[in-house]
């Protein structure tokens, strides 16, 4: 069968005229010709398509689309203001958000969230060593929770709204307002944590919400649980020394929510409102759940009782102002530790 050659490049031909003007030296000549003839086209057969098949080939694009981090990254810890915040003051972030070595995006998100008590500043809370709340604030001694929350182990977003700033209030500013908190975690989701999580995100995306209230935080549960249209979403309740009243609304809440992973733990630290408050709480939830469903422990382990019952009332120790240092990894890793269906799976 007779080749067929077509120029790919018209740098490369040798036209007529250059052939006449070469010099004739026999065979050897025109077998040189030759070879350089073959290197200046590209051969047309079988394993070549015609250009109008090859308009079917399907096309490879250079450009990886983003993907979000599936578990090699650092730990990392964002600030940012919001429109859709609690409170905004100038210069100082409506939120702070942190992420543990690993964490992976592409699993549902679950999402912790610290709700403050009087005097918060997210950056002391979230931060270790000395830390100031504005650029040029006086230095205060950081809480470190964000390496308390990763010490759990989870696979969580830990977010710290920024509540009455440095304060003597527990007052839940826009978060009273009905859809406030709604569309706080939407703007956080598909705004402010696009780019770390590759992409914009929306509620659709949360698999649940573990509620964490120290002090007069119990102020702002109360009012998400009430007017923030995420019910569906608040997997647990955690109040750390924090119930000094709310124990009926807290109470409807827990009611309302069938499922046998929901968890209401609280836990008081001396015998003072919130020691006589928990006690009324636990009255009211065993009528809920009856005997099986609520525990009161004045002693011993709290992890354990995590796992059997859905509402733990516990005595803890330790001061009042350490107690999210001292019990949220516990209870964090407590939740993330629990066969499948009896808590929120935070792993």
């Amino acid at each position: 069968m007779a080749s067929t050659f077509r120029m790919t490049d018209p740098r490369n031909r040798l036209d007529s005229s250059s052939l006449q003007n070469l010099p004739v030296a026999g065979p050897r000549s025109v077998l040189l010709l030759f070879f350089l003839s073959l290197l200046s086209c590209e051969s047309v057969g079988a394993d070549t398509p015609p250009s109008h098949q090859r308009k079917n080939l399907p096309a490879q694009s250079t450009i990886a689309a983003p993907r979000a981090d599936t578990g090699s990254s650092r730990a990392w810890t964002l600030y940012a203001r919001m429109k859709n915040a609690a409170y905004s003051y100038p210069d100082t972030p409506a939120v702070a958000v942190h992420a543990a070595a690993g964490f992976n995006a592409q699993k549902p998100l679950q999402l912790v969230v610290f709700l403050h008590g009087y005097q918060g500043c997210v950056r002391v809370l979230m931060e270790k060593g000395a830390v100031g709340c504005k650029t040029e604030s006086a230095l205060q001694p950081g809480w470190g929770l964000a390496e308390h929350h990763d010490s759990a182990d989870t696979n969580t977003l830990f977010v710290i709204p920024q509540l009455a700033f440095m304060k003597r209030d527990g007052n839940p500013g826009c978060f009273m307002n009905e859809g406030c908190f709604q569309g706080f975690l939407q703007e956080l989701l598909s705004e402010t944590l696009a780019e770390k999580l590759a992409r914009p995100r929306t509620l659709k995306h949360i698999a649940g919400i573990t509620l964490v209230a120290h002090s007069a935080g119990f102020e702002t549960a109360l009012a998400i649980l009430q007017n923030g249209k995420v019910n569906s979403l608040v997997r647990a309740l955690v109040l750390l020394d924090a119930l000094y009243a709310g124990v009926d609304g807290f109470s409807r809440w827990f009611s309302e929510t069938s499922a046998m992973s929901t968890r209401l733990i609280s836990i008081y630290l001396r015998s003072g409102k919130t020691y006589r408050q928990n006690l009324l709480l636990h009255r009211r939830l065993e009528r809920i759940t009856g005997r099986q469903g609520v525990t009161l422990l004045t002693s011993g382990e709290i992890q354990p009782a995590i796992c059997s019952f859905r509402a733990v009332i516990a005595s803890g120790r330790g001061s009042h102002g350490r107690a999210p240092q001292n019990y949220l990894s516990t209870v964090l890793s407590a939740l993330g530790s629990c066969p499948a269906g009896l808590a929120p799976p935070l792993r």
